[in-house]
């Protein structure tokens, strides 16, 4: 079969679409499964009322706490968007804690931490957390505010479980919302995967280097736009703005790709318009684009 598609479409784009989607989705559907996996259980087991009470509000500690938790999440935004909509369709969390997870999770991990303090050092490592939780809880805060003039934040296609399977036993409940979230995130995770190999298709690799200049603002500016066709992988976006900083580029610029690309890849952009409302997807995007630009800013004035 390999032989064949390298005999029929060699040297063109399709073969280089097709190669690329193999590869990410062999390599991020193993995260999608388990957060389905996840979510099952959540809706086999978790009090819904108290969880929505205690979870309720605009308050600090929520938010940070979750913040804090999506920064050490390694689940995938494409596979945590459709997630996020099902949770907050069975209205058993707010949509600005939900939000906070969905904003902080892309942008660090514990393995990108290790990977990033390796090659730019450990004040580039903190300032990557420290943007993942401060957005995620300017995000949340956000999205709360306007949760209490509009409830409508996801789209009709996404699951939910029925009181009625409530009442089913728990294993029940589980293989329910399990199937349920499967053939949901599948959807989701597909196209969302088919639009980045798109993106690493049609797009020259060496895009960034070719617009970047060396003014610090400006190419904060074209870190922050470049970031959204560009990244792909967190780890692998790490040697390569390791080369382009030891070729001139600036720090913060550095920092602004690592903060707007995981958060506005294209898969994401796809994920968020099938699964989410127009008005939070703006709450999302937002954030992340102008939180990545002054944090940039900011960082090539402190360091």
């Amino acid at each position: 079969m390999i032989d064949t598609l390298n005999n029929v479409f060699a040297g063109t784009y399709t073969l280089k679409f097709i190669t690329l989607f193999v590869e990410l989705f062999l390599q991020l559907i193993p995260y999608a499964l388990s957060g389905v996996l996840i979510v099952g259980l959540v809706n086999a087991f978790s009090p819904r009322d108290k969880l929505a009470a205690r979870l309720s509000g605009r308050r600090f500690l929520p938010l940070l706490t979750v913040s804090i938790l999506g920064a050490i999440s390694p689940v995938p935004t494409y596979a945590l968007i459709p997630m996020i909509a099902s949770m907050h369709k069975e209205r058993s969390v707010p949509i600005g804690i939900l939000v906070a997870f969905m904003i902080s999770s892309p942008l660090i991990n514990p393995l990108l931490f290790v990977m990033t303090y390796g090659a730019f050092g450990l004040p580039m490592a903190l300032m990557r957390v420290a943007a993942a939780v401060t957005l995620g809880m300017v995000g949340g805060f956000i999205a709360n505010r306007f949760a209490e003039k509009n409830n409508n934040a996801v789209q009709s296609d996404a699951p939910i479980v029925k009181q009625s399977d409530q009442n089913q036993s728990w294993v029940k409940r589980w293989k329910t919302a399990t199937f349920k979230e499967f053939k949901f995130v599948l959807r989701v995770f597909t196209i969302s995967v088919a639009v980045a190999a798109l993106a690493g298709a049609l797009v020259p690799a060496d895009l960034f280097m070719r617009i970047v200049g060396g003014n610090q603002t400006l190419s904060v500016a074209a870190a922050v736009a470049l970031g959204i066709p560009l990244y792909a992988c967190g780890g692998g976006a790490i040697p390569v703005m390791q080369v382009l900083y030891e070729s001139g580029l600036s720090q913060g610029a550095v920092l602004a790709f690592f903060i707007s690309g995981p958060g506005t890849r294209l898969s994401t952009i796809a994920a968020l318009s099938i699964c989410l409302s127009r008005r939070i997807s703006i709450i999302y995007l937002s954030v992340i684009i102008i939180g990545a630009f002054w944090f940039g800013v900011v960082y090539n004035l402190v360091w």
